[in-house]
């Protein structure tokens, strides 16, 4: 067999023999004849024995070796897409919510995880009293919605029989505290065979993108909107099933039932219930009925986004998270009048439809004197780094003003720390929640922390710490949107940016930092401001390598444009932006905004590798969905989501972004 390096070949045979070396094939067990035409595939023996003698361990063929032979970057399970990404971040940080005391523990649940362990001698009598009246609540609320029938099992012949388990969930307030248990009887749903008990093209159901959800906080502050939130009880148990499909399930744990004859009862279900597939896309379906029975319309931009007009011309805005429902009107007769209408067809408690406070982990503050609506995350921040630093690093905090040292991480072969010692991922995953929902100047140190996650070592959980101990030191830091420039008081008016004219319009920052990572790919940032507050930002390494500053920058370019057309269609539904009006996209690189003009191309021979992404951009310049606008390094916001940077430009470029709740003066 030959060898190939850079077009010589060499005969691998004779290269062993000279060396005085045994060739890997006769080490796998080959009787090979020493001639130029032998063929052999390695491959069959790399994927079949999973090593080689003298090479060690691994799980790749040998043609997957070749692919990635330079600097293959593995990436774990968890992090390895945006959406795979954003659902282990909520899960960690639901664990860091849940946690009662100063301890964190990543691998056991904070609450019970199945029947047993809510029995009086194994988690006391106080919580046992609560847990049973949690699971006779959900009981009573599903007979009461006609959730089921009790049938003997004899009738779910021939029928898939689900068996199902009661999930243990404390609830937690803004303040840390416990304010409700709930428990949820939650169907055996994957083991649901498609087409038997559901239609697996049925089974969508959307929830409001975080970035719509600001995007209607913003909205809300500049047109002085009051917002409220309602969470709608015991939501999956009032929606019937689709398409009268019928569904058994074996009887909960603690309420099995039998008939006068000893025969065993089974739950015939009529409605959905937590668990099965179909569960969530049927409550989303009966409420968006509902609301559109009501005259609300969906905005094409997202579709858990609703508006209606109402004939006096006010009107209200609904985003749906499932069950939770944050909805944004001109005044409490209104806000009254629309939980009206949604009782009619589901059950809202009388405690609901207060001003919000508290959603998805963040916490909500509006001050209609001042007009401003205030977001930060000053709660979870506080549980995550308590349950982490010791006493001595909570000190050292005060001494932390910015997230990351400009030093690079080393990438290692091998996990440097123990998972036992330091979850490394977990903390990454709750980091990642935090930056994804308030933290933007964080972003950029947990994608550089996120590339480590495979194989951690001690510099790298020190880097972890450091952003926990900067988080705990600025942790009063949040978004604040604000009402229009002119009524803005004016200690605010220095949070707006130069290139703000005072119309509030959508701003939109995109940059590049070119080939500084050790892969030498490029690392792509966006962020959009609007009523002087980000609503959505981005911090991305790019999949390929970008042979010229030019090329990162139309790249970066590129991102941002596609989220920005996205946010312009909502913004025309919004109706505070018209339809033939150009986004605006500050960039600093000039060679950049010279080739996105609509004849930039021509002049540019070299560009042919990235020639497609050019011509959308060209295409939307020409349609008049953008215009580029040059802007400084030293204004260019979206710098920060592209690198670290030293103390000084972070800081002026974070109180740009951020600030502090507002208070009166």
């Amino acid at each position: 067999m030959s060898l190939c390096y850079q077009g010589m070949f060499f005969d691998a045979f004779e290269l062993a023999k000279e060396h005085n070396k045994i060739h890997v094939l006769n080490q796998l067990g080959h009787d090979l004849s020493y001639t130029k035409d032998a063929t052999v595939s390695l491959a069959r023996d790399y994927s079949s024995r999973g090593k080689v003698v003298g090479v060690g361990e691994f799980n790749r063929t040998f043609n997957e070796l070749l692919e990635t032979i330079y600097e293959p970057e593995v990436i774990v399970q968890q992090l390895e897409d945006a959406i795979t990404a954003r659902r282990f971040a909520e899960e960690r940080a639901a664990r860091v919510l849940s946690s009662i005391d100063d301890k964190i523990s990543w691998a056991i649940a904070p609450d019970p995880v199945k029947f047993d362990e809510t029995l009086p001698e194994v988690c006391g009598i106080k919580d046992h009293l609560l847990w049973k009246e949690a699971m006779d609540d959900e009981m009573k609320s599903m007979e009461q919605f006609g959730v089921y029938k009790r049938v003997p099992k004899a009738k779910a012949k021939g029928k898939q029989l689900l068996g199902c388990k009661w999930v243990y969930k404390k609830k937690i307030g803004k303040h840390g505290e416990v304010v409700r248990y709930r428990a949820r009887l939650v169907a055996q749903g994957y083991r649901q065979k498609p087409y038997f008990s559901y239609n697996p093209d049925e089974i969508f159901s959307p929830v409001v993108h975080k970035d719509t959800l600001r995007l209607l906080l913003s909205i809300a502050a500049a047109q002085n909107l009051r917002v409220y939130q309602a969470d709608v009880k015991a939501a999956f148990l009032q929606a019937p099933l689709l398409n009268d499909e019928l569904v058994y399930l074996k009887m909960p744990e603690g309420y099995e039932e039998y008939d006068d004859e000893g025969n065993e009862l089974v739950l015939e279900l009529h409605h959905a219930i937590y668990g099965l597939k179909q569960s969530s896309a049927c409550f989303y379906t009966a409420l968006a009925e509902h609301l559109r029975s009501l005259g609300f319309v969906s905005f094409v931009g997202d579709p858990c986004l609703f508006k209606k007009e109402l004939s006096s011309g006010k009107i209200i805005y609904c985003a749906v998270y499932v069950d939770d429902l944050t909805y944004a009107v001109s005044d409490q007769e209104t806000a009254d009048g629309f939980l009206k209408d949604v009782r009619e067809r589901f059950i809202v408690d009388d405690n609901q439809g207060k001003p919000i406070d508290f959603l998805l982990g963040m916490d909500i503050e509006q001050d209609i004197e001042l007009g401003t609506i205030h977001l930060n995350m000053e709660m979870m921040i506080a549980k995550l780094a308590k349950g982490l630093l010791t006493a001595e690093e909570l000190t050292k905090s005060s001494s932390v003003r910015y997230p990351m040292l400009v030093t690079p991480l080393t990438k290692l072969s091998e996990r440097g720390v123990p998972k036992d010692q330091f979850d490394y991922l977990s903390v990454v995953g709750s980091l990642l929640h935090i930056a994804n929902c308030v933290r933007p100047d964080i972003a950029t140190a947990v994608g550089i922390l996120a590339r480590h996650a495979l194989c951690p070592g001690a510099p790298h959980v020190k880097a972890a710490k450091r952003v926990v101990q900067y988080l705990w030191n600025t942790k009063s830091l949040g978004i604040t949107y604000y009402r229009s420039a002119r009524e803005v008081p004016k200690i605010f008016e220095g949070a707006k940016h130069p290139l703000d004219d005072g119309t509030n319009k959508l701003q939109i920052f995109a940059d590049a930092d070119y080939a500084q990572d050790m892969t030498r790919k490029s690392t792509y940032g966006f962020v959009f401001v609007l009523n002087g507050g980000p609503v959505a930002w981005g911090s991305t390494l790019g999949k390929t390598v970008a042979t010229s500053t030019c090329e990162a920058e139309i790249c970066a370019a590129v991102g941002a444009c596609k989220e920005g057309v996205h946010f312009k269609r909502m913004l025309v539904d919004f109706g505070v932006m018209a339809a033939d009006e150009p986004l605006q996209i500050a960039e600093d690189n000039s060679a950049a905004i010279a080739q996105a003009q609509v004849n930039g191309l021509r002049h540019v021979r070299s560009a042919k590798h990235y020639e497609v992404r050019l011509a959308f951009l060209q295409q939307l310049v020409t349609d008049g969905e953008i215009k580029f606008i040059y802007c400084p390094t030293a204004l260019q916001l979206a710098d920060m989501l592209t690198k670290c940077q030293d103390e000084k430009t972070f800081v002026l470029m974070r109180d740009a972004l951020m600030s502090e709740r507002p208070k009166k003066i």
